[in-house]
C-alpha cells in the first residue's frame, strides 16, 4: 500500500525541499530519511516520485483511501506513512470489536468520533466498564478516550453518559483496589501493549493483584482529569473534587514509585504487607505520566533524558527483565513509540521526538510492516505537527514541528463537526508568530466549532529551537535472576544458585534495607515481632532485579486462626464426602452470604487479615472465576478479598486472599466476611469456600 499524493496545493519551495536530504533519524540499525528507510541495509525502501516506492525488488503505487485527509509535505516517506495509516485505521476501527483504548485516545477519537464512540459504548455493561476480571485496574484510560471522542464530536449525551460509567466505575476500583496505608490503587493493569510481563515464578494471581502498578495509578489520576472537562463541559459543575483525587493521586505516585536517582518511575510497589520498588521502568506507563499531568515538569525532563533506549527502539521495560530474549527490531511496540512522541512534543523534546518518529516510519515499511506503526504516524502529523487538540466547541492548535519538516506541510480534508479543514503550517519550533483562517490572521489560535463549510488555516512558527540533547543510547542490559531461598531453619536461609561474583543480594525487611548478604548462607535477625523479609539481587551497572518470594516471620501469639466452620454451618455440595466438605464453610447469595467472625484482643493494634479459601469456578487465569467478599469490622467497612479461582473443579485446593490491614480494638471486635452484588455488579462467579481467617499482629512500629 502506498498513498497518492496528487492534488495538494504545494506549501514549500523546491530549493527548501531538495536541502532537506538529511536523516530524520539514523542508528547502527536504521537509517530513516526523507524518501528512504534502510534496516540493516536490508528491507531498503526508497521513493521513486510521486506516489510510487520501491520495497525489495517490488515497484509499488500507493492509494489514498476515498475520503480520506491527505498530509503533504517535502518528507515523501512521512505522506506515505500518513496515507498507509489512515487506511489502517479506517478498516480497525470499523472491523474490530473492541480496538485498542490507546488507538482510541490517539486517533479514533479525532478522525472518527462518532464510531469510536459506538466502540466504547460496546466495552460497557451494566453501567461499568468491562475488564477481564475483577482483579483488573485501571479502567480510567477507556474514561480518557470516550471523554476525548465526546469533546471532538460535541455530543453531550454521550458525555453524560462517560461521567456516569467513569464514576461508578472509578468507585468500584476504589472500593476493591485502594490501599490506604499507600494511598495508591493496586491491581493487576488493564492496559496492555501486547508484551509478556515476565513476572517472577513465586507471583500467584493474588499477588500480581496486590502490586501498586504506575500504569494502573497513572491511568486512574488521568481519568479523574477527564472525568472533571466531561463533568464541566455537560453539567457546568466545578470540577475541583475530582481535580483534587487527581492531584492526591499523582502526589501518591510521584512519592512511592519515583526514582530520584534513575531519573524514571518504577514500575510498581510489590510483596505483601510493606511493599517495595520493583526498579524497573515501564515505559508505556511513563509517557502516559507525562501526558495526563502526573509528573511534574522537571521529573518529565528527567525521563526523557534518562530513559535508555536499545539499538532495537524503546523496550517496554528497562532493564529487561531476566529470562527475556534479546530485544529486536520486532520488540519494538508502536503505541509505546507513539507514546513517547507525544511526552516529547510535550515537553518540547526533538530528540526523543526524531527517535521515536523513526522509529515508527521504519516500522511502517518492508517486509514486515506493521500497520499500527503507520496509524501512530497519522496520529504524529495531526497531534504533533498540526497540533491539533480538542477542547469545548474547538479546536486549538499547538504544533510543535521538528527541523527536518521546517519547509512546511498541509494537511487537507480535515473533517470537524461541519467543517472541511485544510491546515498548512511552515517553520519549526512549537511558538506561533501568525495564525489566521481564511487569510484573516486571528489573536488565538482556535478554530470554532460554530464555523461550517471549508476553510483553512495557517499557521507560521517563529523557528525556535526545540531541546536536542543526546539519546540515551545504551545495549541492552538484564536484570539479574529472580533469588530462590530456602529456608534451611526458621532462622537460617540459603539462596539456591547464587551467583555471588556477579551479583550482590541485599536482605529487606518490612520495606526497608537490612544489610548485604556475603554468602550463600545466612541468617535472618533474632528479632521477636512481626517481619516481612525478601532478597534483592543486584547485578552490574546497579541494575536490581525482582526480589524473591516473601518470607514472614510471627513471633508466637500473634497469629489467631479463626475457623469458618465456628462461626456457620461447615459443608458444601461443590466437595465429594461429608467428612472432607465440613472443613469448608460455602459463602454464595443463598448460604452465608455474611460470615461474621468474633475475636477478642488484649490491647488495640493493627493486624493483616487473609481469606484461606477454596475457588474451583473456572481456570487459575480465569477472570471472570474470581470471587470477591467485602470485609466490615464492627460495622465499618474496611476493604475487599478478592479470590482468585484455582482451578476448574479444584474445590479442595486452597490458597490466601490477599491481605487487608485491620485496626482491632481492646475486648470483642466483630468481623464480618459478606457477598455484595453491588461490589461487582455483572460478577458470574458468586461461590467460594472458606476455610479460615487468619490474622496477624503487626509490630507497633
Amino acid at each position: 500500500m502506498a498513498l497518492a499524493i496528487a492534488g495538494a496545493t504545494t506549501f514549500y519551495s523546491c530549493a527548501e525541499a531538495e536541502s532537506e536530504d538529511r536523516a530524520i533519524f539514523s542508528n547502527s540499525l536504521i537509517t530513516v530519511s526523507a524518501d528512504s528507510v534502510a534496516i540493516s541495509g536490508k528491507n531498503t525502501v526508497r521513493f521513486l516520485s510521486g506516489d510510487t516506492l520501491v520495497t525489495g525488488t517490488d515497484t509499488i503505487s500507493v492509494k489514498q483511501g476515498k475520503g480520506n485527509p491527505v498530509f503533504r509535505s517535502s518528507i515523501p516517506i512521512l505522506d506515505a506513512a500518513f496515507a498507509k495509516g489512515m487506511n489502517s485505521s479506517r478498516s480497525i476501527i470499523e472491523d474490530t470489536v473492541s480496538p485498542h483504548l490507546i488507538d482510541c485516545l490517539e486517533l479514533f477519537s479525532l478522525t472518527n468520533p462518532e464510531e469510536c464512540i459506538s466502540r466504547l459504548a460496546e466495552m460497557v455493561a451494566d453501567s461499568i466498564i468491562t475488564a477481564p476480571s475483577p482483579a483488573y485496574t485501571g479502567r480510567g484510560l477507556w474514561v480518557t478516550a470516550a471523554a476525548e471522542a465526546g469533546i471532538t464530536a460535541g455530543n453531550r449525551e454521550w458525555l453524560a453518559a462517560v461521567y456516569n460509567i467513569g464514576e461508578r466505575t472509578l468507585a468500584m476500583e476504589h472500593r476493591i483496589a485502594y490501599n490506604s496505608q499507600q494511598r495508591l490503587i493496586c491491581g493487576i493493569p488493564m492496559t496492555h501493549m501486547g508484551a509478556n510481563d515476565y513476572l517472577p515464578r513465586w507471583m500467584t494471581e493474588v499477588n500480581r493483584f496486590e502490586r501498586f502498578t504506575l500504569m494502573s495509578n497513572v491511568v486512574s489520576a488521568g481519568a479523574y482529569r477527564a472525568l472533571a472537562q466531561a463533568n464541566a463541559i455537560c453539567r457546568g459543575s466545578d470540577p475541583i473534587e475530582l481535580l483534587a483525587k487527581a492531584q492526591l493521586l499523582s502526589h501518591s505516585i510521584n512519592i512511592r514509585l519515583w526514582q530520584p536517582d534513575a531519573g524514571m518511575y518504577n514500575r510498581f510497589l510489590y510483596t505483601d504487607v510493606y511493599p517495595i520498588p520493583a526498579r524497573i521502568a515501564d515505559n508505556a506507563a511513563q509517557p502516559l505520566a507525562i501526558l495526563f499531568g502526573v509528573a511534574t515538569p522537571e521529573m518529565a525532563d528527567k525521563i526523557l533524558a534518562s530513559t535508555p533506549w536499545y539499538q532495537a527502539g524503546m523496550p517496554m521495560f528497562y532493564p529487561s527483565p531476566a529470562g527475556s530474549p534479546v530485544m529486536n527490531f520486532n520488540y519494538s511496540y508502536p503505541r509505546v513509540l507513539s507514546l513517547w512522541a507525544l511526552a516529547a512534543a510535550d515537553r518540547g523534546n526533538e530528540t526523543v521526538l526524531s527517535a521515536s518518529l523513526g522509529y515508527l516510519l521504519a516500522k511502517s515499511f518492508g517486509d514486515e510492516a506493521d500497520p499500527v506503526a503507520s496509524m501512530q504516524v497519522t496520529m504524529c502529523a495531526l497531534r504533533i505537527f498540526t497540533g491539533i487538540k480538542v477542547s469545548d466547541n474547538a479546536l486549538v492548535f499547538n504544533p510543535v514541528v521538528p527541523e527536518f519538516l521546517k519547509a512546511g506541510f498541509e494537511l487537507s480534508g480535515f473533517r470537524y463537526r461541519n467543517s472541511e479543514l485544510t491546515i498548512k503550517v511552515k517553520g519549526s519550533g512549537n511558538k506561533i508568530v501568525r495564525f489566521a483562517i481564511d487569510g484573516e490572521t486571528k489573536a488565538h489560535p482556535i478554530f470554532n466549532a460554530s464555523l461550517n463549510g471549508k476553510h483553512t488555516i495557517t499557521i507560521i512558527l517563529s523557528g525556535n529551537p526545540l531541546e536536542k540533547t543526546e539519546l540515551p543510547a545504551q545495549t541492552q542490559k538484564w536484570a539479574p535472576p529472580v533469588p530462590e531461598i530456602e529456608n534451611l531453619s526458621p532462622r537460617i536461609c540459603k539462596i539456591e544458585g547464587a551467583i555471588l561474583r556477579d551479583v550482590r543480594y541485599v536482605l529487606y525487611r518490612n520495606g526497608t534495607y537490612y544489610s548485604m548478604i556475603d554468602s550463600t548462607e545466612f541468617h535472618l535477625p533474632d528479632i521477636e515481632e512481626f517481619s516481612e523479609y525478601c532478597v534483592i539481587p543486584i547485578g552490574k551497572d546497579n541494575i536490581h532485579g525482582f526480589c524473591s518470594a516473601p518470607y514472614f516471620h510471627a513471633p508466637a501469639g500473634s497469629v489467631k486462626t479463626l475457623q469458618a466452620e465456628d462461626f456457620a454451618p461447615g459443608g458444601t455440595s461443590h466437595i465429594r464426602g461429608w467428612r472432607p466438605s465440613l472443613r469448608y464453610v460455602e459463602s454464595s447469595p443463598k448460604d452465608n452470604s455474611a460470615i461474621e467472625f468474633i475475636v477478642s484482643i488484649a490491647e488495640p493494634a493493627d493486624y493483616i487479615a487473609r481469606i484461606c479459601y477454596a475457588n474451583g469456578n473456572g481456570a487459575v487465569n480465569s477472570g471472570d472465576a474470581c470471587a470477591l467478599r467485602s470485609i466490615r469490622v464492627n460495622g465499618t467497612t474496611a476493604g475487599t478479598f478478592v479470590l482468585p479461582a484455582r482451578g476448574d473443579g479444584w474445590w479442595l485446593s486452597s490458597g490466601f486472599s490477599n491481605s487487608v490491614q485491620l485496626r482491632l480494638n481492646k475486648g470483642e471486635n466483630r468481623i464480618t466476611v459478606e457477598y455484595d452484588p453491588d461490589l461487582y455488579p455483572g460478577n458470574s462467579s458468586t461461590d467460594v469456600l472458606i476455610d479460615y481467617l487468619r490474622l496477624v499482629r503487626l509490630s507497633d512500629n
